[in-house]
């Protein structure tokens, strides 16, 4: 796929280098991060504007390919408040032009590109593929769960997570990575009083929180969150769950009621943090695991009991990462809650090594540092733009993949602006039975194709065909 991109994009202009602007003042690194869209919540938004904020070293432009001025700024204005960074949108012209915009826009003499945009964003594959662009190019690998498109044109791969610095060597043939670590704002650490309605109601009582939207805590044949909480309260009679961003209303939350199993649904920022602050023990919920709420819990000094044999897109963490271990199995998971819930010394003990781990990997200030490291290797590198080999995979990865997709597409949404001849067409010459054949093969063979049941399947294919608009 995005071999033909570079190919499509090779009827933009030619990039020139002579006509690149002289940078007035080299002391200051000049980056552009390109984005298709931000939000007023969401992490990858968070963390591009986290770089643009807390890198006061560079000087920073922030290109939507999708979004208009006015919706851009008012985003800006909710993570910068102050004017940091200079802005630029697209003409909301056809596909080729916005491109061409984009490619023009290169002239003001970038230092490096960082690419913030979306796994299905196909505007920068068509410009950065010009071999005669040489500005380097670091691809963050925000949507590492789903297919993006981008590995060709970029120098380095900014990985957010260590499992796929390893993972896709292999899977993107990326040669060059660099693991910086989500940013962590971290809390105040305030004990909850005895009139804090989010604190316990008994002395005893242990709280256990877990973070998600309800689609992570869907079960499956593997996986089911939902019953492992009632075995949990079931078991210890002093445990109280509560579940944060799944309603009460939700279909496996009716199925799975119980007094001590609280389903808060969505909660505000303020009140999200008074529950983390006032809980004991955090669970990352599976089988998709939300990993900044799991980061920003520890902050708070919680422990947290990670999931059981996660596959890599639901790895946060490494073997060799002190305190963040990963049961193998649903045995070794219930024991490490059992033993955090029985245990108030281990309790302690592992909400302190955790903490002094996340602090230390992914504080604001330990992020700051990696981000010069990051800055130091990357401008020694030669820019790229590399061929792709097709590999199939097919295994839990994968399976997980579509899940996590969960789309449908009707494969005749291609054909709507076709003629009916074409229509015609399209639907005989995509006939299994005629795929199959050769152009050799001889007319009077051709013939015996029109069997009863092909005949019968072409008539449903035009059927479904001409009912589309046309």
């Amino acid at each position: 796929m995005e071999t033909l991109l570079a190919e499509i994009g090779k009827k933009l202009t030619s990039f020139n280098p002579e006509l690149i602007k002289p940078n007035s003042c080299k002391k200051e690194r000049k980056i552009l991060h390109i984005c298709s869209e931000v939000y007023t919540t969401g992490g990858h938004t968070k963390l591009l504007y986290n770089w643009v904020q807390n890198d006061v070293t560079s000087q920073h432009t922030i290109l939507s390919t999708r979004m208009d001025m006015s919706a851009i700024n008012a985003v800006s204005k909710r993570y910068l408040g102050q004017e940091i960074a200079k802005h630029v949108c697209l003409p909301q012209e056809d596909h080729l032009r916005r491109a061409q915009a984009l490619k023009d826009q290169l002239y003001e003499n970038y230092d490096l590109v960082v690419l913030h945009i979306h796994p299905d964003d196909s505007l920068c594959n068509l410009v950065f593929s010009d071999p005669k662009i040489t500005i380097q190019i670091a691809f963050v690998n925000h949507a590492d769960h789903v297919f993006w498109l981008g590995s060709t044109i970029s120098t380095i791969l900014v990985q957010l997570r260590k499992p796929f610095l390893i993972l896709d060597v292999e899977r993107r043939q990326i040669e060059k990575s660099f693991y910086i670590p989500l940013p962590i704002v971290e809390a105040p650490l305030t004990a909850p009083t005895e009139q804090d309605s989010f604190s316990t109601t008994q002395a005893d009582e242990v709280v256990i929180l877990c973070i998600g939207s309800e689609v992570k805590f869907e079960p499956n044949e593997k996986y089911n969150f939902y019953e492992e909480c009632i075995r949990i309260v079931e078991k210890h009679k002093n445990v109280r769950i509560k579940l944060i961003g799944v309603s009460k209303e939700g279909k496996y939350a009716i199925k799975h009621q119980h007094e001590r199993i609280d389903y808060l649904g969505l909660l505000d920022y303020e009140d999200l943090e008074k529950y983390r602050s006032s809980c004991d023990i955090y669970l990352e919920g599976f089988p998709m695991p939300s990993f900044t709420a799991t980061l920003e819990t520890v902050f708070f000094k919680k422990p947290a009991i990670l999931h059981y044999n996660p596959t890599p897109i639901f790895q946060q963490f490494m073997d060799s990462d002190i305190g963040f271990q990963y049961p193998s199995n649903l045995n070794e998971w219930r024991l490490a809650v059992d033993r955090v819930i029985l245990d108030k010394d281990y309790r302690d003990y592992l909400a302190e090594i955790q903490y002094g781990f996340v602090i230390h990997n992914y504080s604001m200030n330990a992020w700051r540092t990696k981000l010069q490291l990051f800055y130091k290797d990357f401008l020694s590198l030669t820019p790229i733009c590399k061929s792709f080999v097709q590999n199939e995979y097919n295994g839990d990865n994968e399976i997980a993949l579509v899940k996590l997709s969960n789309t449908t597409i009707d494969h005749l949404y291609l054909t709507d602006k076709l003629s009916f001849s074409s229509k015609i067409k399209m639907v005989f010459f995509q006939s299994p039975v005629i795929k199959k054949k050769t152009s050799k093969t001889p007319i009077s063979r051709k013939i015996s194709y029109f069997t009863p049941s092909f005949i019968k399947n072409f008539i449903k294919n035009v059927v479904g065909l001409i009912s589309k608009p046309t």
